[in-house]
């Protein structure tokens, strides 16, 4: 629970300080998924914004036509602005 609290402080990313607050009530409710927690909590600590971002461009569908693929190409242009200036 002391690193939940160490992630939360070195923080300010609001859907981040929310996973976080999660992962703390997990780990009170359930104390028999606090090695899981406690790995969930290591990888969470070192996401950013940016990197969210990232992650959003990876789990959008793929285009299927043209279309789709200028649409697509507008929404990681844009998703690649946003990780720019966090």
């Amino acid at each position: 629970m002391q690193q939940i609290a160490w992630a939360a402080a070195i923080s300010g990313y609001e859907p981040k300080l929310q996973a976080l607050g999660a992962f703390l009530g997990d780990a009170v409710a359930r104390s028999d998924r606090l090695d899981e927690t406690q790995l969930l909590v290591s990888a969470l600590a070192d996401i950013e914004k940016p990197h969210i971002a990232i992650l959003e461009i990876l789990t959008e569908a793929a285009p299927d036509d043209d279309k789709y693929a200028a649409k697509a190409a507008q929404q990681a242009e844009a998703a690649r602005a946003r990780a720019a200036n966090p």
